[in-house]
């Protein structure tokens, strides 16, 4: 039931982003892997950098959750811009490196490519 109710959080966020990014970031905290899976897929269609670092500690509880895994490596993909999926410090490194100026970016800066 929870992992459904996140796809459709999830498939509305894109209505209104704002409203649905802290939804979907609290569900990334969920015990049910496809919860987690679901919520980060979410996360990572509205294309918000701020879930960034919460996106980051999830990768590391889903670890032995292949599914799960794989959908907030895609996210962590798509939101900084890699071609490949990284372990969790090395993701934390790119955040590090990039975050600021993507977050810059969202804010009214550059548009996103």
């Amino acid at each position: 039931m929870r992992a459904e109710a996140t796809t459709s959080a999830g498939a509305r966020a894109t209505l209104v982003p704002d409203a649905f990014t802290p939804v979907l970031a609290l569900a990334l905290r969920d015990a049910d892997p496809s919860v987690v899976g679901r919520a980060a897929q979410g996360l990572g269609a509205l294309g918000d950098v701020r879930s960034v670092p919460m996106l980051i500690p999830a990768l590391d509880r889903m670890s032995g959750e292949i599914t799960a895994f794989d959908r907030v490596q895609q996210a962590l993909m798509r939101l900084l811009e890699e071609p490949r999926a990284h372990t969790s410090q090395e993701w934390r490194r790119i955040w590090s490196q990039r975050g600021a100026a993507l977050l810059e970016r969202r804010s009214g800066g550059t548009p996103p490519r």
